[in-house]
């Protein structure tokens, strides 16, 4: 559909990248879903906030591989 265009901008990987976050969410949906999930399983605030960030701090690491 786009990629003509994607490449004649030389953005493809930025429209796959789009693409994959219609799909499957984007690391805010994933902070928020982790965050509920530990609210419902009975965390307080305080330990789901603190839950969240070290999922994100493991996202990133991973994400430097």
């Amino acid at each position: 559909m786009l990629s003509g265009e994607a490449e004649q901008l030389n953005c493809v990987e930025e429209v796959q990248h789009s693409r994959r976050i219609l799909r499957e969410g984007s690391s805010a949906d994933r902070q928020i879903d982790h965050f509920l999930l530990r609210k419902v399983e009975g965390d307080s605030v305080a330990e789901a906030l603190k839950s969240t960030i070290d999922q994100i701090v493991n996202e990133t690491y991973e994400g430097l591989d």
